[in-house]
């Protein structure tokens, strides 16, 4: 009974008003219910979409001041993959749905609070314009974080640039055996706690230092023994 009130109620608040709407309000409730008649079967037809994901049209508003209409999908659209092929489709599709009486409207796509459109990756434009706010454009000029004091820095490469590299794991205290241990498994005679830093600490770390970036490893650097 309550799931009933809370359908019921905005209908009857509705009809018990309509007398009292002005014309341009009245004509937007009759649309308004046109519009939710019309898409009342919609299903999508799309093949790469979760089905276990189910679909479905929150709220519909029609706005005749602007000539569009606004469906309000659920969350579960807005986990879909899409793409311009896919995004054209659904939108012929619930446009073919509406019928030629909304055939002067522009219409929109909402869900989880974005426009159907704007959920396409730049990647996977091809005819629509990249959103250029996506897109990283950092300040042009920057203070590195560390410069070596009588050195001319390079004018391209990696410089200013600050790279995290992370060789794998490294030891740790065992308290049951009261020993330090590496924290990967002995695989083909050697661990992975060591295997990358032979190859990152002697080459990788010192060709991307010397193209310019700052590197950071969370790891100690030194091959000393004596920590």
């Amino acid at each position: 009974m309550t799931r009933c009130f809370k359908i019921l109620f905005p209908l009857f608040l509705i009809i018990s008003t309509h007398a009292l709407l002005p014309a341009q309000s009245k004509k937007s409730l009759k649309l308004h219910k046109k519009a939710v008649k019309k898409l009342a079967g919609w299903e999508t037809e799309q093949k790469i979409w979760d089905p276990a994901f189910k679909l479905k049209i929150d709220s519909i508003a029609v706005r005749t001041d602007r000539r569009e209409i606004e469906l309000y999908f659920n969350d579960a659209l807005s986990w879909q993959p899409v793409r311009e092929d896919n995004y054209h489709e659904t939108m012929a599709s619930l446009e073919g749905q509406l019928g030629k009486k909304f055939r002067k409207y522009a219409l929109k796509v909402i869900t989880h609070g974005h426009l159907l459109e704007d959920l396409i990756p730049n990647y996977y434009r091809k005819s629509m314009p990249v959103d250029s706010s996506r897109l990283f454009s950092g300040p042009e000029e920057r203070i590195p974080l560390v410069r070596r004091m009588g050195h001319t820095p390079p004018a391209k490469g990696l410089y200013n640039r600050n790279i995290a590299v992370w060789h794998s794991h490294g030891r740790y205290y065992e308290a049951q055996y009261d020993r330090w241990e590496w924290q990967r498994a002995r695989l083909f005679t050697t661990v992975e706690d060591l295997f990358p830093m032979s190859f990152v600490l002697p080459y990788l770390t010192p060709m991307l230092e010397r193209a310019g970036a700052n590197v950071f490893l969370p790891r100690e650097r030194d091959l000393q023994c004596n920590e």
